[in-house]
């Protein structure tokens, strides 16, 4: 991806993100926009070598960018969580996992703002304002969970135990895609279904 495309991403998504999984924590990050093309491109240029592209010479799709661009913003950190003393479990919680946070609202920003280009080239008018609301998410199987929260804690063992899984991440966002995409046709069809 070439400086200007990462700058345009940079603008349209990932700044928006970082600012949401700050004002979510209360945190500030540090990071440089150079920093994090520069992680990004490590992640993309491992995944095609790594013998997980028939093509390595084709550019990623926008599933995979958004989960090379979340690996890259949590291993990056842009977040210093070293010295939190909070003593709310929901405030501990967000604050720790901040950089996890930070890393999927990036991905999901990417993803979206690529639907959303892709969308206005193609003259898709559904799939243009589909994409510009609020996410839908599954219902986690525990009530007492949303599925941010239960994305965040997968991520934060993945890293843990050192599974850095491009393919299985892209999986995930084409899912949540493809969720949201159909959530939002079904509101639409009840909605032109009422008597």
């Amino acid at each position: 991806m070439t400086s200007e495309d990462f700058g345009r991403i940079w603008d349209n998504a990932i700044s928006g993100a970082l600012k949401k999984a700050s004002d979510a924590s209360g945190l500030r990050p540090s990071v440089i926009t150079t920093q994090l093309h520069n992680k990004y491109e490590e992640f993309n240029k491992a995944h095609k070598n790594g013998g997980n592209m028939v093509d390595p010479h084709k550019p990623l799709d926008r599933h995979k960018v958004a989960s090379c661009l979340t690996h890259a913003v949590i291993e990056l950190h842009p977040f210093d969580v070293s010295k939190i003393m909070e003593t709310d479990p929901i405030k501990r919680f967000r604050k720790r996992t901040v950089n996890y946070s930070a890393g999927l609202y990036s991905g999901l920003s990417v993803m979206v703002d690529m639907i959303k280009a892709d969308a206005k080239k193609n003259n898709n008018g559904f799939r243009q304002q589909a994409f510009s609301i609020d996410l839908k998410y599954p219902t986690p199987t525990d009530e007492n969970q949303n599925y941010i929260d239960y994305l965040i804690k997968a991520l934060v063992r993945a890293h843990i135990n050192k599974e850095k899984n491009i393919t299985l991440l892209a999986h995930i966002y084409f899912f949540i895609e493809k969720y949201h995409e159909d959530a939002v046709k079904k509101e639409l069809l009840e909605s032109t279904n009422v008597t």
